[in-house]
């Protein structure tokens, strides 16, 4: 079912831009501002819908700015692991006070995240496999 409603979505939006977007365009008054479509990235190869989200959790900090701090200190560390990598911080509550989780996603399925953590552990680093 989340395949089917991943390949919907997508169809709409790809829809909207094929067909919606190009007419609003023509429509806008020249001295408004219009956006234009992000360049799209030359990037790694699309992920399942179903395994998009999954992330992998490599710390749990006192602050957002911690987190940060410590993926500059792993990029820095394993660069052959992180260098591709974008850093995820989302916020969290455990046991009643706020934690920022550090995650890092892209992974092509959780074989390719398991891979992945094991090289992490295998440097010294913590890393576990999370959803979204």
């Amino acid at each position: 079912h989340l395949r089917f409603l991943c390949d919907l979505l997508h169809h709409h939006h790809a829809g909207e831009d094929e067909l919606l977007w190009p007419k609003l365009r023509d429509r806008t008054p020249p001295a408004a501002v219009v956006l234009q479509p992000a360049p799209v990235p030359a990037a790694r190869p699309a992920l399942a819908p179903a395994l998009a989200a999954t992330l992998v959790q490599l710390a749990a900090l006192d602050s957002e700015g911690a987190a940060q701090t410590e993926w500059q200190r792993l990029a820095k560390r394993m660069p052959d692991l992180l260098g591709d990598r974008q850093p995820v911080v989302q916020k969290a509550e455990r046991d009643g006070r706020a934690v920022w989780c550090l995650r890092t996603g892209g992974f092509m399925d959780i074989a390719d995240a398991t891979a992945f953590c094991a090289r992490v552990r295998a440097k010294g680093g913590a890393c576990s496999i999370t959803g979204s």
